[in-house]
């Protein structure tokens, strides 16, 4: 026995990973352990996950956006220990840091690929997981001949007057109240009405107008905050459907993955835009739906709407394409209860790495392990935070609440000035 253990660091050394089981003392306890723990194995190890060919090491330089001044309102976006392990998990490491000028311009493309120019080594790819920088680096990798959709359909994926038009979706484009108020006379468009930045971000600035004072309240409001999204906004009708979210893995057009049920309207006009490989975030609603959501004893879920609908007119209302994984609160359940790692897919697409896409794109046999939401501790003012760790505290509240918890992050910081914008 003494000889089997010396021989544990030699297994350490070739392992990818170990288990520490918590067997019962019984023998037929140990056995059912064992059994469990095995079909366990087999469900989340679903796929080859030991691969024929070995892939060299390559290089990835990912752009991103360096938040100069936290915001409260915008924390939870900020997620270093979660990235972190992801990182680590892909056995990738950061080497260099290259500064650029990011401002959003003609010459953004060309200032990305002569900050990467002073790297030393050879770059393989390039990605960038924000919304507004993806067309300009898009069009760095195609100059540079490195993997990246294509830079035309991440432009009409960014604006969202392009995206409804591209859709199928009446849709105008106005620069100011009282262009738009033309429009809505000229085209004789019927209320509700949706207005919203070409170039905005999440919910921001998008408005419901259900008549004309709140049409005209609703773009000047736009206008207001032209520096953060630029002064174009689209104008369309309202769906009144239910909202959903959908992630896509594709790969070369096939659907390697994917949560949601209503996406195959969806998937065909990915392809259409010229979209067929990558992690992708999809906002749309459902046309004609049979349900609604209703608020019955504080809580609100899907029902039968009372009155019958045609279900042969159903059909999915895109409202924007992200042309990246989803956020935390959408990627964090999705790789625990599912075992797929958006985040990880987002890097690896950028390398043209399509072995590991499908095999890491399959999900646990058994399909989700169980249901799982990202739950927020939202502060409701600005100032500086001195406080304890709010994530104990809130534990400290409700101790029964700790047994069902995954992850805890807190990335608040104690004398440090925040502000809601």
């Amino acid at each position: 026995m003494e000889t089997d253990f010396s021989r544990l660091p030699n297994f350490f050394a070739v392992a990818a990973g170990g288990i520490i089981i918590d067997v019962h003392e019984s023998i037929n306890d140990v056995a059912a352990d064992l059994d469990a723990f095995e079909k366990e194995v087999r469900n989340r190890l679903s796929f080859p996950w030991v691969l024929e060919k070995r892939r060299p090491r390559q290089t990835l330089d990912e752009i991103t956006i360096q938040l100069q001044k936290p915001s409260i309102s915008t924390w939870w976006f900020w997620m270093p220990k979660d990235a972190g392990w992801r990182i680590r998990s892909m056995q990738i490491c950061v080497a260099l840091f290259l500064p650029c000028d990011l401002t959003r311009d003609g010459g953004l493309c060309y200032r990305i690929i002569e900050t990467l120019s002073h790297y030393k080594g050879g770059i393989d790819g390039i990605v960038t997981f924000h919304e507004s920088l993806q067309f300009e680096v898009a069009k760095a990798a195609e100059i540079l001949s490195l993997p990246t959709p294509p830079a035309a359909a991440l432009a009409i994926a960014a604006d969202k007057y392009k995206t409804s038009i591209a859709a199928g979706h009446p849709a105008l484009l106005a620069h100011g109240k009282d262009e738009a108020l033309q429009a809505v006379q000229e085209h004789k468009l019927q209320y509700p009405l949706i207005l919203k930045p070409c170039r905005g971000w999440g919910s921001s600035g998008v408005y419901r107008a259900d008549n004309t004072l709140e049409f005209a309240e609703a773009a000047e409001a736009i206008a207001k905050h032209a520096d953060l999204h630029g002064p174009r906004f689209v104008i369309e009708e309202y769906c009144d459907g239910p909202e959903v979210d959908v992630n896509l893995v594709l790969s070369e057009g096939e659907i390697l993955f994917a949560e949601n049920l209503v996406v195959q309207d969806l998937h065909q006009k990915l392809l259409r835009l010229g979209l067929h490989s990558g992690v992708f975030h999809l906002e749309a609603r459902v046309k004609d739906s049979e349900v609604v959501y209703t608020l019955r004893d504080g809580l609100v879920d899907l029902e039968y709407q009372t009155e019958s609908t045609d279900s042969t007119t159903t059909s999915s209302w895109l409202i924007e394409i992200n042309a990246r994984p989803p956020g935390i609160a959408a990627s964090g359940p999705a790789e625990a209860t599912y075992g797929v790692d958006y985040v990880g897919l987002g890097l690896l697409f950028a390398l043209e790495d399509s072995q590991r896409i499908h095999a890491l794109s399959q999900p646990f046999i058994q399909g989700a392990q169980y249901w799982c939401h990202t739950q927020f501790l939202s502060a409701d003012r600005g100032g500086i935070f001195d406080s304890d760790n709010i994530c104990d505290e809130a534990l400290q509240r409700r101790p029964d609440l700790a047994e069902h918890l995954l992850e805890i992050a807190e990335t608040l910081a104690r004398e440090v000035q925040y502000s809601i914008k």
